[in-house]
């Protein structure tokens, strides 16, 4: 995300520029989306062309478990692929939401979460992330809400204008 993203969520100038500093060495190397639909295809074709390989190979054995040997390691390393996506989806989700809860410092918040207990789900919804309660527990983590009060302070038509216009005048006059 872009530092201008991170104000409209409401997070200080200094902090959306961390955020967006943070966003972009997280994504150094990630692929994009056009990139990795390509190398998804690549991979369909590649699986197309050893199951006509295996087929033509025929009856000779040696071939066949080579094919199946290759379909392994290629099934291994597809599951592998798809394990470390989804790890990848899982913690850029995590850490949208730390931020988004204010937290100064993703990957100290990170270390106090349980990771294997947080899912994402389809609709791109975190399950078992409590992070309200790591606030109650650790709030040095969070960014504090603080209100500024405009003015005196003083709540307005508690005295009467004329008793403070004379108590002035007789502080004036003496």
């Amino acid at each position: 995300m872009k530092k201008e993203d991170f104000l409209n969520l409401g997070l200080t100038e200094e902090a959306a520029a961390a955020a967006a500093e943070a966003s972009r060495k997280e994504l150094e190397g990630y692929v994009p989306k056009e990139q990795a639909e390509a190398l998804q295809a690549q991979l369909a074709q590649r699986d197309a062309d050893i199951a006509g390989l295996k087929k033509a190979a025929g009856k000779d054995t040696e071939w066949k478990e080579k094919f199946t040997a290759l379909e392994e390691k290629y099934t291994q390393e597809k599951e592998a692929m798809a394990k470390q996506l989804a790890d990848t989806a899982k913690n850029n989700a995590v850490d949208m939401a730390i931020l988004q809860a204010g937290g100064r410092n993703a990957k100290a918040v990170k270390a106090l979460l349980d990771m294997e207990k947080v899912t994402l789900k389809e609709d791109g919804t975190l399950d078992g992330l409590d992070l309200d309660a790591l606030k109650k527990s650790d709030g040095y983590l969070f960014s504090e809400e603080t209100t500024k009060i405009v003015g005196t302070g003083a709540q307005a038509g508690t005295q009467d204008v004329d008793s403070v216009a004379a108590a002035f005048e007789a502080a004036v006059m003496g």
